[in-house]
């Protein structure tokens, strides 16, 4: 490749963001920033939705050159999920058959710290509480004006932009390019503290006429919390407060039974995150893509956000390197054609699997 002091922002540094300055800074040549407006502590808080990875994560943690410390961190095996969706019994998905054998409930800090640190090993620069002001570009090149936490601003120049910055799609927002929605819901996430480990460390996902549940455990005996819903104005103030999060899950079942043979109690405020489907009209342009949830986010039902975000990464970095070696409008083109087309098989099944639920009819959150 023949790239020569090129310089290259990341907008962002969650799984996608950090995961794309590990595979930059495996290209000669390139210098790269990580930017983040969030504090270091904030960045590599334990609590953040999105705990689970799949089997199969484990090609491209490989890939990262961060799988040998992966296996000797705390994560917990995940040998699949029980789900009571669409029925009163059980259906079970196992990963025994699985070559990897499991999955993995994260402890998100030590995984996020991981990516963090091999960055910097790689030679990479991440700057936290650090904000994009202003982004211009001109003669092939950005203009960036950035504010650190110090307020002191700076304008640096870059050859390329990388937007990891989640469903806010912060540069991608300012190209004039719309987001596509699919559906409209919430998930309010609540972490719980357990007197003791559960045996069973499958996730388990329960409908209920409103909504419905998915738990699993996490290290440090904890357990991740999250309800699918679209409340109105009353429900959804009420429901974060800790009464009303108790209320909300004594109306469940097999949740319910679940945080009792473990006691628990409340880590954390139960909060709602934005928890739609969607897709940009664009993924990349003149001197940008976009990666992770920037570039499309799926439905917790998927399992699959953190995966996603890191093969994004992967391959709009590789797309990238095609692109430099002269042919930059094809290589994003189809790095953009195999982001549709996997967001395209996950909406099919997400809409098979919603339909699958026909116990509550036309009641509120299952309506249409």
């Amino acid at each position: 490749m023949s790239e020569s002091h090129k310089r290259i922002l990341v907008i962002g540094a969650g799984p996608a963001g950090l995961a794309s300055a590990i595979f930059l800074c495996q290209i000669k040549g390139l210098e790269i920033d990580v930017i983040t407006h969030r504090p270091r502590h904030e960045s590599l808080a334990p609590y953040h939705i999105g705990e689970s990875l799949p089997p199969q994560a484990a090609r491209v943690l490989q890939q990262l050159g961060v799988w040998d410390s992966f296996q000797q961190s705390v994560h917990l095996p995940s040998y699949g999920n029980i789900s009571y969706w669409g029925s009163a019994k059980a259906g079970f998905t196992d990963h025994i058959q699985h070559p990897i054998g499991h999955g993995w409930h994260l402890d998100r800090r030590a995984f996020v710290e991981m990516l963090w640190e091999r960055v910097i090993h790689l030679g990479g620069r991440i700057q936290a509480e650090c904000k994009v002001i202003q982004v211009e570009r001109a003669q092939d090149q950005w203009q960036v004006t950035l504010s650190e936490s110090s307020k002191r601003k700076e304008t640096c120049l870059y050859d390329f932009i990388f937007d990891a910055s989640g469903r806010n799609s912060w540069l991608v927002r300012r190209q004039g390019i719309d987001r596509l929605f699919e559906d409209s819901q919430l998930a309010l996430v609540a972490f719980l503290q357990l007197e003791a480990a559960l045996d069973d460390t499958r996730s388990l996902i329960e409908t209920m006429p409103n909504g419905w549940w998915y738990s699993a455990p996490i290290p440090g005996r904890q357990m991740a919390t999250t309800f699918l819903c679209k409340p109105d104005t009353i429900e959804k103030a009420l429901w974060q407060t800790p009464k009303g999060w108790v209320n909300l899950l004594s109306q469940t079942l097999h949740t319910r039974t679940r945080t009792s043979i473990a006691p628990s109690q409340l880590l954390t405020s139960p909060a709602f995150v934005s928890a739609e489907s969607s897709i940009l009209e664009h993924m990349h342009g003149p001197g940008w893509v976009a990666v992770g949830d920037a570039a499309m986010a799926f439905d917790p039902i998927a399992s699959h956000g953190i995966l996603m975000a890191m093969v994004s990464a992967r391959d709009a970095v590789e797309a990238y390197v095609h692109a430099s070696e002269g042919l930059p409008s094809q290589a994003f083109i189809a790095y953009e054609k195999r982001m549709r087309t996997t967001y395209l098989h996950y909406a099919r099944q997400r809409q098979a699997f919603y339909r699958a639920e026909k116990r509550f009819g036309q009641l509120g959150y299952w309506k249409g």
